[in-house]
């Protein structure tokens, strides 16, 4: 694909007058990935034309939409087929696309009385407002292009690496979780503190510092009732956090704490 969209950004020419059943090439997200298709109608503003990517309605602005050749359209069709072919593209997505699009369209017929916020497969569409905005194939190694089911918009959201500047603020402890890895934290005295110990003693230090600091007092009973339903990374996680605000809200340091 990449050798296709490098291709496709070389001749570039803007559409002066659009008409349907015409070629259009854009780059939908201003990453350098393109998608071609046909015109299926125009205002003013937009040029609207069938994706080959997932074989619906979208738009693109007349500013950045381009002249496409017959030629350049098969060839995206032949490349996405290819992708189709090597599992690259997500297929079942693109049929969240048209489930999330229905719900739309239902939840869009309701009265403001009846109307609900549901979620939906998607984020909120920054565009229209409906939550149907919805991640598509995985085009491009510095993140995802997401796509609006209900009006159409694109969007590229930077997903690849978001982690990565954190790494070396991480290191590992001879200390095993619960699953006998080694555990791998901040080093903080909170995270240093909860190091090896089992959940049901993090419950406990955790009731403790908030009873002690007067933030909460409704014990390791009441915690596990508000985050046992969580996975135990989850738990120790919140738990954590609940410390460190405990902490902060009390300008305290962990070891003025009976623990």
């Amino acid at each position: 694909m990449s050798k296709l969209n490098d291709q496709l950004g070389k001749e570039l020419k803007k559409i002066k007058r659009a008409v349907a059943g015409g070629y259009v090439k854009a780059d939908m997200t201003g990453t350098g990935e393109w998608e071609v298709g046909r015109i299926t109608h125009f205002d003013k503003e937009k040029i609207f034309f069938n994706s080959v990517v997932d074989g619906r309605e979208i738009w693109i602005r007349r500013e950045d939409a381009f002249k496409a050749k017959e030629r350049e359209y098969l060839d995206f069709i032949n490349a996405q087929d290819a992708d189709l072919a090597e599992k690259r593209y997500d297929a079942e997505k693109a049929g969240k696309v048209r489930q999330a699009k229905d719900r739309a369209a239902l939840d869009a017929e309701k009265t403001p009385d009846q109307r609900k916020r549901v979620r939906q497969d998607g984020k909120k569409c920054e565009d229209c407002g409906n939550h149907s905005v919805v991640r598509m194939a995985n085009r491009n190694d510095k993140g995802h292009t997401h796509r609006c089911a209900a009006c159409g918009s694109t969007y590229f959201v930077q997903t690849a690496n978001l982690l990565e500047d954190y790494y070396d603020k991480y290191k590992v402890y001879e200390e095993r979780t619960a699953s006998g890895r080694k555990c791998q934290d901040s080093g903080d005295p909170v995270a240093a503190a909860l190091r090896g110990k089992d959940l049901d003693e993090v419950y406990d230090l955790t009731a403790r510092v908030l009873s002690q600091s007067g933030e909460d007092a409704i014990g390791p009973q009441g915690l596990k009732e508000k985050y046992g339903h969580l996975n135990v990374g989850m738990q120790r996680m919140n738990l954590g956090n609940r410390i460190r605000r405990a902490l902060k809200e009390s300008g305290t340091e962990l070891d003025q704490y009976d623990i």
